[in-house]
């Protein structure tokens, strides 16, 4: 009997897990595009804005000299 309540509160949990990351993958699809089609946000001579989305992981793993020159020279903004 107390097992059948453990699967059910665990059951529970994960869909709670789920309603989590859908709301937070909701969220930043709508950041996202809130960024790349809001031309105000942006000089007239960018037009609209691409959007790369970055690990943190990947960007840690370099020399911070790299990683510099790679923020720099590609990048307009950063949204961390």
């Amino acid at each position: 009997s107390q097992s059948s309540i453990k699967y059910s509160d665990d059951e529970s949990q994960s869909e709670g897990e789920a309603d989590r990351y859908f709301l937070h993958a909701r969220v930043l699809y709508q950041t996202i595009s809130f960024l790349r089609l809001n031309h105000e946000l942006f000089d007239d001579d960018v037009g609209s804005l691409g959007v790369d989305l970055i690990r943190y992981e990947s960007l840690s793993s370099l020399d911070s000299n790299i990683r510099q020159r790679l923020i720099e020279r590609n990048y307009q903004i950063l949204i961390s």
